[in-house]
C-alpha cells in the first residue's frame, strides 16, 4: 500500500509540473462545452425566431386564397411579402427576384381560384352523389386552376418542404369545409325537390362543419420510461458528449508521461527497486480516475449553473447517480487503458499525440460526439456500435434523457471496463515484448 501511495504521489507531482496538460484535461473540454453548447441554442434559437421572407401575390379575394394566406401566416416560418423597395411586386419583377436569388420563394394566387373551388364543388356533387336531374351527370367537366411557386434552384429541400406542406394543408382544410358546406346545401335542395315541397329540411337540419370530420388527431409524446419529460436541448447533448470526449482525451497525457519516464530512465529505475509495474501503472490509474472525476464535475457545474446564465436549458442530470458514477469510473478506465497502450506502443511523443489525437477525434465522430448517429449514413451508423465514445455517451442520453433507471446503462458500462482490460492485457504483452521487466 506504501509502495501504491508513493506512486500516486509521483505521478501527481509528475502531472503537476505539466501545466499545458492539466489546461487540456480541464479548461480545454470545459470550453469546448461552453462554446459548443452556447452556438448550437443560440443558432436553435435564432432559427426558431427567423422566418422566411416569402414573395406572395394574392389575386383573389375568395375564401380559398384567403386560408391559404391566414395558413401561411399561422405556420410563424414565413414572414409574406408583397412590396420591394416599397412598390408593389409584379409577376415579372416577383420571378426576377427569386431568380437571382433575392428571395427564395414566390407564390402567386390567381384570381377566380375560389369561385372555381365552389363550382367544382357544386359539378362534383351533381355528377357522383345527387340522385335527381340524371342528364345533368353528362358532361359535367371539373375545372382546374393552378397555384404557382418558384423557387429559387439553391432552397434546402427542407425550406422547400415545409412551403408545399403548409400550402397543401391550407388547401385541403378549405376544400373540405367548401365540399361540406356545399353538398349539405344541395342535399337539401334535391330533399325538396324530390318531396316536392312535402319534406322541409331548412339548413340547420344539416349542420355539418369541419370539425365534425376532424375525427382523427395527432397525440405527439416522448416515449421515457417514467413520467417525468425532459425535453431534449443541445445541452442533454453537448454536456454528457463532450464529458466523453475530454475523458478520452486523458490519454494523451496520460501517454506523454509514460514515454517521458521512458526516455528519462526513470522508468527503469522504478523497475529496479521493490515495486511491481502493476504498482506503477495502478498509480496512473488511481490518478486519471480522480482527474476524470473533476473533469465531470465541472462539466455538470457548466450545464447546472454557467449555460443557464446565457438562456440556455437547464441540465436535467436524470434519477440514476449510482449509474452516473459507473458510466463516470469506467469511461475513466477506459481512457487511461488507451493511453496506457498508446504509452506503450508508441515511440515517440510525435507519435504517441498524432495517433491519439487522430484516433480520439475519430472515435468522437463516430460515436456521436459531433454528429447524433441517428444522421450518419446506414454504413456509419453500424460502425459507430463500435466506439467507446458511443457506449459512454448512449449511457448518459439514457439517464440525463430517457430517464433510464441504473439497470439500463449498465451493458455500456460493461463494454466499457471490457474495453479498458483488453487495453490494459495489450499493452501488459507489448510490454513484455519489448524486454521491459515487468
Amino acid at each position: 500500500m506504501i509502495k501504491l501511495i508513493s506512486s500516486i504521489i509521483k505521478e501527481f507531482h509528475m502531472l503537476r509540473r505539466d501545466k499545458a496538460a492539466l489546461a487540456t484535461l480541464f479548461l480545454m473540454p470545459v470550453l469546448l462545452v461552453f462554446v459548443i453548447t452556447f452556438l448550437q441554442d443560440a443558432t436553435i434559437s435564432q432559427f426558431q425566431k427567423t422566418r422566411i421572407p416569402i414573395i406572395f401575390i394574392n389575386e383573389d379575394t375568395g375564401e380559398l386564397a384567403q386560408s391559404i394566406e391566414n395558413g401561411l401566416k399561422a405556420a410563424d416560418y414565413f414572414e409574406l411579402l408583397s412590396q420591394y423597395n416599397g412598390k408593389k411586386i409584379s409577376d415579372s419583377l416577383a420571378y426576377k427576384l427569386v431568380a437571382e436569388g433575392v428571395y427564395k420563394v414566390f407564390i402567386k394566387i390567381p384570381t377566380g381560384i375560389s369561385r372555381v373551388l365552389d363550382e367544382d364543388a357544386i359539378n362534383l356533387y351533381r355528377q357522383k352523389v345527387s340522385p335527381v336531374v340524371q342528364e345533368q351527370k353528362t358532361g359535367i367537366e371539373l375545372s382546374t386552376q393552378n397555384i404557382s411557386v418558384f423557387f429559387d434552384p439553391t432552397i434546402q429541400k427542407l425550406f422547400k418542404t415545409s412551403i408545399l406542406d403548409a400550402l397543401e394543408k391550407s388547401i385541403e382544410k378549405v376544400k373540405s369545409k367548401i365540399l361540406l358546406k356545399t353538398f349539405s346545401q344541395e342535399i337539401i335542395n334535391d330533399v325538396n325537390q324530390l318531396s316536392g315541397g312535402m319534406i322541409a329540411i331548412g339548413t340547420d337540419s344539416i349542420n355539418l362543419t369541419q370539425n365534425d370530420l376532424d375525427l382523427v388527431k395527432i397525440d405527439q409524446q416522448f416515449a421515457r420510461k417514467d413520467k417525468i419529460i425532459v425535453m431534449p436541448n443541445s445541452v442533454q447533448h453537448n454536456v454528457p458528449a463532450w464529458s466523453m470526449f475530454a475523458m478520452f482525451f486523458i490519454a494523451l497525457p496520460l501517454a506523454g508521461n509514460m514515454i517521458r519516464e521512458r526516455e528519462a530512465g526513470s522508468l527503469k529505475r522504478l523497475l529496479s527497486m521493490p515495486i511491481s509495474y502493476g504498482t506503477i501503472l495502478s498509480a496512473k490509474i488511481i490518478i486519471y480516475i480522480g482527474i476524470a472525476f473533476i473533469q465531470f464535475i465541472l462539466m455538470m457545474l457548466v450545464g447546472l449553473i454557467f449555460l443557464p446564465l446565457l438562456g440556455t436549458p437547464v441540465l436535467t442530470l436524470g434519477e440514476t447517480y449510482l449509474g452516473l458514477i459507473l458510466l463516470v469510473i469506467s469511461s475513466a478506465l477506459a481512457a487511461t487503458g488507451f493511453g496506457i497502450l498508446v504509452g506503450v506502443a508508441a515511440t515517440s511523443h510525435e507519435q504517441a499525440s498524432a495517433f491519439s489525437s487522430v484516433s480520439i477525434i475519430i472515435a468522437a465522430a463516430l460515436g456521436g460526439v459531433m454528429v447524433p448517429v441517428y444522421l450518419m449514413p446506414a454504413i456509419m451508423q453500424n460502425i459507430s456500435v463500435y466506439s467507446p465514445l458511443a457506449w459512454g455517451l448512449n449511457g448518459f442520453l439514457d439517464i440525463f434523457v430517457r430517464g433510464s433507471k441504473l439497470w439500463a446503462v449498465i451493458p455500456n458500462v460493461l463494454r466499457l471496463l471490457l474495453f479498458s482490460a483488453t487495453a490494459l492485457v495489450i499493452s501488459s504483452f507489448l510490454f513484455k515484448f519489448k524486454n521491459q521487466k515487468i
